[in-house]
């Protein structure tokens, strides 16, 4: 795809052209730009014509998960040596741990060789607050809003190194300092392009809009397959995209009644849910309400995918191992009798892994898997619509606490074993649902 921007700077035009190079994932691989500036003097050839300006060449590639891991340059203005490399060291969960810089070109007498050294090295906190280590052992203190984008940060003695603003698509309202690499949603956006990397594609803050289409285009009938968050920017963010899906008729049902019987709550063919309705029916709503969280859930990085049945698989060290419902459970490393339902994560928890020294289980899906209880009769104590309700904030907290913003997922903190945040906000999940008993009766 090629673009050609004319601008003004100064009273003297400014051409740039543009090309863009996709992946079969429709994620850009290759970037190239020509600009051109009108000369200054009234008696020189003013005519624009970027087209035989010399080219800066970038090229991007790919972590398995679809998250940028490296970006380098090829050429620049026509040369190619001395070229500019980033890498980025990615954890299970995607997020960057450590970022290098490097240099490709002839060093002391040597040929080309590239050279990388370490920039800073991050850690992660609660309230979408990230940490970064310098290479000398300072520590900058990035400090997010509920979108994660970055609006300060702080210095190991509490001194203001940067402070952001941005319109509601993201473009930068004001900016003073220095210090995060990452600025709206907690994204990097890169100096030769002016496009943000959201992951699975990029993005334009100018314009509110994605740089290729939306892999679940399919799903949002009415809007353009390029839209950014529903255009509800303020309220959500697009960080990737997957889905909710129910697995049979039974799970369609359960889900419906978890949000008590909102009529939002659509299904295709396939058991996807329509994101679309249900986001629209959440704008305005608590946060916390079951349909808010549902609507989060129905566009993140993972898929969720929801059955009814009377027992639950998990894989752990390799092995899957099925369990029924009623018995002691062990893939999360609580002994317990499930009657509701039981969430399994697409990946370890690190908490419990350094807290008991085992793997949890997994579901070996790369996504979750919510199971719920097919004998959900009188006198238990969930209905499969409190049960979904129930599981969806485990979901939803095992998110945040992978983002660092809750301190566990699971009842009782793998760490402390007191995570009452998780304990109070099922039981609100619970009383919200529809308490109708839906499954079969005795």
């Amino acid at each position: 795809m090629n673009d050609t921007n004319t601008v003004g700077a100064n009273d003297f035009a400014t051409q740039r052209i543009e090309s863009y190079a996709y992946n079969a994932l429709g994620l850009i691989e290759k970037y190239t730009t020509k600009s051109q500036q009108a000369k200054v003097s009234t008696d020189e050839d003013c005519a624009l014509s970027a087209g035989a300006a010399p080219l800066s060449y970038w090229r991007y590639r790919f972590s398995p998960m679809a998250e940028r891991e490296q970006k380098r340059e090829y050429e620049r203005d026509g040369y190619t040596d001395v070229l500019a490399w980033t890498y980025y060291m990615l954890g299970a969960d995607a997020k960057q741990l450590s970022t290098w810089h490097g240099i490709e070109g002839a060093h002391c007498g040597e040929g080309t060789s590239v050279w990388m050294w370490p920039v800073e090295r991050n850690g992660y906190g609660p309230g979408n607050t990230r940490i970064i280590i310098r290479q000398d052992g300072s520590r900058e203190y990035v400090v997010a809003d509920h979108l994660g984008s970055t609006r300060a940060v702080l210095n190991s003695d509490k001194e203001r190194l940067e402070l952001n603003d941005y319109e509601p698509f993201g473009k930068t309202l004001t900016h003073e300092g220095t210090g995060a690499r990452t600025a709206y949603i907690g994204r990097e956006t890169d100096t030769e392009s002016d496009l943000s990397m959201h992951g699975v594609r990029q993005y334009s803050q100018e314009y509110g809009r994605f740089m290729s289409v939306d892999p679940m285009w399919n799903m949002y009938d009415g809007f353009t397959p390029y839209h950014y968050s529903m255009n509800a920017p303020i309220i959500f963010f697009d960080n990737g995209g997957m889905w909710v899906q129910a697995m049979d008729q039974a799970a369609r049902d359960a889900i419906i009644a978890s949000v008590n019987g909102n009529g939002a709550i659509k299904f295709n063919d396939d058991g996807f849910l329509d994101v679309e309705l249900v986001k629209e029916a959440a704008q305005g709503m608590d946060v916390n309400s079951n349909l808010a969280v549902l609507s989060r859930l129905a566009e993140n990085d993972f898929t969720i995918q929801v059955m009814v049945d009377d027992e639950y698989s998990y894989q752990q060290a390799g092995t899957t191992k099925t369990e029924a419902f009623g018995d002691e459970h062990y893939f999360t490393n609580f002994t317990g009798r499930p009657d509701g339902g039981v969430t399994v994560p697409p990946s370890v928890d690190p908490k419990f892994k350094a807290a008991k020294g085992v793997d949890n289980g997994t579901s070996g899906t790369g996504g979750f898997m919510v199971y719920i209880n097919s004998q959900q009769v009188e006198g238990t104590t969930k209905t499969r619509g409190q049960a979904v309700a129930h599981e969806m904030v485990h979901v939803s907290r095992f998110l945040k606490a992978l983002m660092g913003n809750a301190t566990g997922w699971w009842h009782g903190d793998a760490v402390t074993d007191t995570d009452v945040g998780t304990d109070k906000a099922t039981e609100n999940a619970e009383r919200e649902a529809s308490p109708v008993i839906d499954g079969p009766k005795e």
